[in-house]
């Protein structure tokens, strides 16, 4: 939410300067509008009060689930402190009780999607043939809970009287009472043909497994992309957050500002089903609805006669009337001398509509291409910019005219030199051309293929040049991509050959080594140098390993396996001794893929090894790995590119120190490390080795990275469909 750190720290430091409540005092009582059964309510909303107390253990708080006379009545009482209640009730209890203006608005979680606004649901017997529109309402038995219910019952009457349909005169209405729960059940008994609900009740009950969804249809049904949940009506605000007249200004700002920050208490806020509250909401479309349907508090019509208006307006009114007659001569002569310019007028419009219609042509042409135009005047001013220089820069084109520099600052600071020179002498008559960077307002770095033509009135006179700047960052990725694989085809031939004429050294080397230590004494030196010397060439035949999986001859015939065990067994293998954990997150239906095990293993094992050495020693920590099935469509647009089809995309994200921006688009390049080269440290290799890999199966490696944060790496590898 827009400024909602701002909020954050503006409510804290109120509540941290405000004055601590005495120990002992009376529990402060929150109503709440019970729309499922009781016991429900209660459970979903006392991790509410145990988040409030731990944030004021001064306090202690306690939940109250109430239908709406028992509501009523408390807050008639001042029973309570707090109240939160759907807001046409809550309209209707600022009017009586004069509750104060919204402390927060409730945020709920619909399917992981923070929801604020809320909806109504029409809905009848999936078999009744003859109920598919809200007209065929009319003469049926209708069920809602109550009449003050905004989402079961106030809202549904809202859209049927905008369809012509009166609740009190063209149907049969039976109020059930709270919980929603008994209007569903009616309707499915038959004792009701339609059912008000609100938004949420039949997707609950179903998770409930109370009925089966297929079993009811749902009428004048919403499509409203953003809004998860079978809704027959418009959207209004959800729940606020409410105190009483007599609550301590302190106590209230304080609850706010635990309401505000309670999205981060995940535990509280996924046992309530909720996201969590928000700056309170606009409530006017709300009191335009009950108005709209003369419900309370807006029931009673004043009784105002036209002897009232004079006697309150009568100096208004004489002044009116004054305005009228002076506005009605005027009126006469204006009238009289405009029949003269109608002439003049319509030849006007004749002219404007030609020119119109010829800057519209040229506005449709230069508005909507995708190169950034624009026309640079004789002194450098910005005549015309297209709109899609906010696209490529992030810079509006209004910016680019007002201030006619901000091009020259947004070319990167390597290319500025040659922007320089290239722009030295606008009136050259000469065609230009050059490829340079620019820096976008986010800091993203974008190339640029710049043309630029002088331009010349019919009588000559140098007006500017017209320019066309091309983005072409996706063509300098693709060349810099093709000519990373060339490098690494060169480095592999090279590899292979020098690997293979090593490998037959060390195997000869490790022999002779292995005779000698036959023929010493272990207890002598000689046998410790022997032994070290063993080690080292088995280190070096390694290497040669791996340098001999660059080459073609690294490539081994793949079969099918389902690569859940290797990835668990790899995975403990390498973090075995460490104080790391591994958390698992893997797909019970991944699919096969079809790889050499033994280079499958060898990837799990390097990029896992890799984020072990990131996490410093000692600090514990969680290395998570997950894997899932992937569908990837034509123009996926993932990088590096993939070929469309089935993927199993396995993720190992850890907490480590995380990768500067400098080295990042290096991770993958030979010999290319960030830690200490020797006998126990990296070669550089292990990265490169995979991404070598799995492009050899047809599958891709990526990076994500954060430094202070960790890192995470996401293997793509094609998957097997039977």
């Amino acid at each position: 939410m827009p400024g909602k750190p701002f909020i954050r720290l503006l409510m804290l430091l109120a509540c941290l300067l405000a004055p601590i409540q005495a120990q002992g005092a009376e529990p402060v009582k929150i109503g709440v509008l019970s729309f499922r059964p009781k016991p429900q309510t209660l459970a979903k909303w006392n991790p509410l009060a145990v988040a409030l107390k731990e944030a004021m253990p001064e306090r202690d708080f306690v939940v109250q689930a109430l239908t709406y006379p028992e509501l009523n009545q408390a807050v008639a009482a001042r029973q309570l402190d707090f109240v939160l209640t759907n807001s046409g009730h809550y309209v209707v209890l600022k009017k009586r009780s004069g509750l104060s203006s919204p402390l927060a608005t409730l945020a709920v979680n619909e399917n992981g999607l923070s929801a604020t606004v809320f909806g109504g649901a029409i809905f009848s017997r999936a078999g009744q043939a003859k109920i598919n529109t809200l007209g065929d309402i009319k003469g049926k038995t209708v069920s809602a809970v109550n009449v003050e219910s905004l989402g079961g019952y106030q809202m549904q009457a809202y859209e049927l009287s905008r369809a012509g349909i009166s609740l009190e005169r063209d149907v049969n209405l039976v109020t059930t009472g709270m919980p929603h729960d008994k209007v569903v059940e009616a309707v499915l008994a038959g004792r009701a043909e339609v059912g008000f609900v609100r938004s949420g009740v039949l997707e609950s009950m179903v998770r409930e497994g109370r009925f089966d969804i297929k079993q009811l249809k749902i009428l004048n049904r919403q499509n409203l992309p953003d809004f998860p949940l079978q809704v027959s009506t418009r959207l209004y605000p959800e729940w606020p957050f409410a105190a009483m007249p007599h609550i301590d200004e302190n106590l209230a700002r304080h609850v706010a500002a635990v309401l505000f920050v309670l999205e981060d208490n995940a535990e509280a806020t996924r046992t309530m089903g909720i996201h969590g509250f928000i700056v309170p909401a606009d409530y006017s479309p709300v009191e335009e609805l009950l108005r709209e349907l003369r419900l309370p508090p807006f029931d009673v019509v004043p009784h105002f006669t036209s002897r009232d208006i004079w006697a309150r307006y009568r100096w208004q009114t004489m002044g009116g009337m004054f305005a009228f007659g002076t506005i009605l001569i005027l009126g006469v002569g204006l009238l009289l001398t405009n029949r003269k310019l109608r002439a003049k007028h319509r030849l006007v419009v004749h002219q404007q509509q030609t020119l119109e219609a010829s800057e519209e042509k040229f506005r449709t042409v230069a508005d909507y291409t995708l190169d950034m135009e624009y026309w640079e005047g004789a002194r450098r001013e910005i005549i015309y910019m297209s709109p899609s220089c906010e696209a490529i820069t992030g810079y509006s084109r209004d910016e680019f005219i007002a201030d006619p520099d901000l091009f020259l600052r947004v070319v990167h600071p390597d290319d500025r030199d040659q922007w320089d020179a290239h722009r030295h002498d606008i009136g050259n008559q000469e065609d230009g051309m050059l490829n340079f960077r620019v820096v976008r307002r986010d800091g993203g770095i974008r190339w640029l293929e710049h043309i630029c033509h002088p331009v010349w009135s019919n009588d000559g006179v140098f007006r500017g040049r017209r320019v066309s700047n091309r983005d072409i960052s996706e063509r300098k990725r693709l060349e810099s991509e093709l000519l990373k694989i060339r490098n690494l085809e060169s480095l592999a031939i090279l590899a292979g050959g020098i690997a293979h004429d090593f490998n037959n050294l060390f195997q000869v080397l490790v022999g002779n080594i292995q005779l000698a230590k036959m023929n010493t004494e272990e207890s002598s030196e000689v046998y410790q140098y022997l032994k070290q010397a063993e080690q080292a060439a088995g280190l070096a035949t390694k290497l040669t390993s791996q340098l001999i999986a660059f080459s073609s001859e690294g490539n081994k015939l793949p079969i099918n396996i389902q690569p859940v065990s290797y990835i668990m067994n790899e995975t403990v293998a390498i973090l075995e001794g460490s104080d790391l954990l591994p958390e698992f997150d893997l797909a019970e239906n991944l699919l096969s893929i079809s790889v050499d095990p033994a280079q499958f293993r060898n990837v799990i094992k390097q990029v896992v090894l890799n984020a072990k050495e990131a996490m410093p020693a000692g600090s514990g920590g969680t290395l998570r790995i997950s894997a899932v099935n992937e569908h990837l469509s034509e123009n996926h647009g993932k990088y590096p590119p993939l070929a469309p089809g089935n993927y199993v995309k396995i993720s190992i994200e850890d907490q480590g120190c995380g990768i500067s921006k400098e080295n990042l688009p290096h991770i993958f390049d030979p010999y290319f490390s960030t830690k200490q080269r020797g006998s126990q440290k990296g070669m550089g290799l292990g990265l490169t080795l995979c991404d070598t890999i799995i492009r050899r199966h047809g599958g891709a490696i990526t990076v994500e990275s954060e430094p202070g944060k960790g890192t995470g790496f996401h293997l793509y590898f094609p998957a097997v469909v039977v």
